[in-house]
């Protein structure tokens, strides 16, 4: 493990399969840890990407836990690889995957995609005022989103992010207190949003897309407390900078998000094009 007087803390494992749920930390680096040891870390590689870990310890020792076996399997870990982690005090790691040919190797990476004028766009106003096409695999989610009775008229969203990084300023109306904390990153882009009568998609703000500069993936991948089950849902532009994200209702159907339920979408990006959305559900 190095710690040069340039205080980088790393320390480099070799995957092991099994236990596939687990991690263990080297002790000698276990020391280095705040104490009490903080519930969960971020894990970020090299591609950008995050995944939030919890952390449990053992005597002196420390191991990953909970969240530990998406990582591995959305890396594609094999035994006999390695990985450098670079300690970010209180909690962040930064990890390099080095392959079977020894040389570090960028994983779980998303395919770039801008968004054109001329694919999938929908004119304002268009009949119905929806954004996309209903699926056949998600009719079966009107059952549950039945006819919740808040107006989209006099829903206000909450959006935000770091300044000077493309950031959308807040604005009074669905207000979660230090949104922030919740965040896998406090400089993701966010927004803040409920259940509402358009059923079947999630809709971006449009200030949030032009203040941030904001691409997407063709595809988005749902990010909930199911992350064994994928779920992603496609996108579709408007010209007026508004984007629908479909398959919206079978998140909420498997989270069971009610009416009174406030959701903080963080919008993870790669290269500045948004891949994944991380939900964060606030209970009413």
């Amino acid at each position: 493990m190095a710690t040069n007087n340039d205080a980088r803390l790393e320390f480099f494992m070799p995957y092991l399969p099994y236990p596939s749920d687990l991690m263990n930390l080297p002790q000698s680096f276990s020391r280095y840890l705040p104490r009490p040891l903080p519930e969960r870390v971020i894990i970020k590689n090299s591609s950008g990407n995050f995944w939030r870990v919890r952390v449990k310890g053992r005597n002196q020792s420390a191991y990953f836990a909970s969240g530990w076996k998406t990582f591995a399997q959305d890396n594609n870990l094999r035994a006999g690889e390695f990985m450098v982690f670079e300690y970010k005090p209180p909690a962040t790691f930064h990890v390099s995957i080095y392959g079977l040919s020894s040389c570090r190797e960028k994983r779980a990476q998303v395919e770039i995609q801008e968004i054109s004028e001329e694919e999938d766009v929908i004119e304002a106003g268009d009949s119905n005022d929806i954004c996309s096409p209903l699926m056949e695999e998600d009719i079966s989610d009107e059952d549950f989103l039945m006819d919740t009775t808040i107006p989209e008229s006099i829903t206000k969203l909450q959006i935000g992010g770091k300044k000077g990084q493309g950031a959308s300023s807040k604005r009074k109306g669905l207000v979660v207190e230090n949104p922030e904390r919740y965040l896998d990153d406090p400089t993701n882009p966010f927004f803040v949003t409920e259940l509402k009568n358009r059923k079947f998609e999630l809709l971006v703000p449009t200030q949030m897309v032009r203040d941030c500069n904001l691409r997407f993936s063709k595809t988005i991948r749902f990010i909930d407390e199911f992350p064994s089950e994928k779920l992603e849902g496609k996108r579709v532009p408007w010209k007026d900078k508004r984007v629908c994200i479909n398959r919206w209702a079978r998140v909420c159907r498997r989270n069971k998000i009610k009416p009174e339920d406030k959701i903080i979408c963080e919008l993870l990006r790669e290269q500045g094009t948004v891949y994944a959305i991380k939900i964060h559900i606030i209970r009413g």
